[in-house]
């Protein structure tokens, strides 16, 4: 009896967890169609800018925190692209993606540690994505995909490329905009 009741107290408490939305790993910071990004892999990407930038310019990234929630954003946007390129059969060089992440005014500058090399050319498919299919069939696109995001972060708006609002634990945001 004790078995049982042990039992139904834990079936409640799993239904309560996906119902209020905490039933995602709070080590998930976001999904894109099925790929899993993690906290742990934003702290290394982060720690990685960091390090590019300061290699580049002598300077310290001026805060960590806003460093991290670039790299959030900018990591979602480059597994759009990439999902996106995917789709549409598009294939770029190693030169178009570098040469378009040195047209940005840090770009280069973020190029120099491995981890924020790969997110920046990442981005850079993006953005030439973006430029193939333009804005509203990309945006369009980009609306089809099963984007899960952590509630820390807030909803992400593909038609502002972002996260917008704040952030919550309490509940879970899959943004289909």
């Amino acid at each position: 009896m004790i078995r049982r009741g042990l039992a139904l107290l834990a079936a409640a408490a799993c239904a309560c967890a996906v119902l209020t939305g905490c039933s995602q790993r709070p080590t998930t910071a976001f999904i894109v169609d099925g790929v899993v990004v993690t906290e742990r892999q934003i702290d290394e990407a982060t720690a990685s800018c960091s390090r590019s930038y300061t290699l580049a310019t002598g300077l310290v990234a001026s805060s960590v925190a806003d460093l991290r929630s670039e790299v959030v954003a900018s990591k979602i946007q480059s597994l759009i692209g990439l999902d996106l390129a995917k789709r549409e059969n598009l294939v770029f060089t190693a030169e178009e993606r570098q040469e378009f992440v040195n047209s940005l005014a840090n770009g280069p500058a973020l190029t120099q540690d491995l981890l924020c090399r790969e997110l920046m050319l990442d981005v850079a498919v993006m953005m030439l994505t973006l430029n193939q299919m333009g804005t509203q069939a990309f945006i369009a696109e980009a609306g089809q995909l099963d984007i899960v995001a952590n509630p820390r972060y807030g909803p992400f708006d593909v038609q502002k490329m972002m996260f917008t609002g704040s952030g919550s634990l309490s509940s879970l945001d899959a943004s289909h905009n």
